[in-house]
């Protein structure tokens, strides 16, 4: 199957990728800047490598077009407010992101959410949300996965628990 991985250097990202490749799919990643990405030199010789930045649709048409995909995970996510706010940040890229799935003929978009089913969410809850509205409103078949917080080693979670402890004593 022809995989596009976004996020394809995050936490999750980092730890599909082995196992996507293990089963024989063919991958592409796609990462903002390949400086950043550090798959295992085994890996690379498997996949391949889109750079491009999801808050840029102008350039999607270039880096996109006739290309085809059959499964598109939206792994895409920031922790950290940006020039604008978090929910316009991550609007703009799940825009960005269901036109790159319609220009390569996306077939199933998976995407991993936060679980949003409180009136009051978080701002970080209700960019989560956003984007599953707009993943839900694209006109692809989708599965969404909602998860509580997920903390490992190396997760922004983790890094960003331990800051919080750290400033509380």
């Amino acid at each position: 199957m022809r995989i596009l991985l976004t996020g394809a250097n995050g936490y999750i990202g980092m730890r599909l990728l082995p196992t996507l490749v293990e089963a024989g799919h063919e991958v592409t990643c796609v990462v903002r800047d390949r400086n950043r990405f550090q798959p295992s030199p085994d890996l690379l010789n498997k996949i391949k490598i889109i750079e491009f930045d999801f808050l840029h649709p102008e350039n999607a048409v270039q880096n996109f077009n006739n290309k085809h995909y059959e499964v598109a995970y939206y792994l895409i996510h920031s922790l950290g407010d940006t020039t604008t706010t978090l929910k316009e940040y991550e609007l703009r890229a799940a825009g960005c992101f269901v036109l790159v799935a319609a220009l390569t003929n996306v077939t199933q978009i998976v995407y991993l959410s936060g679980i949003s089913n409180e009136k009051h969410l978080s701002k970080h809850l209700l960019a989560r949300k956003v984007v599953k509205e707009v993943i839900m409103k694209s006109g692809r078949t989708y599965t969404i996965f909602e998860a509580g917080i997920i903390v490992g080693s190396g997760s922004m979670s983790l890094k960003s628990s331990v800051n919080w402890w750290k400033n509380c004593r």
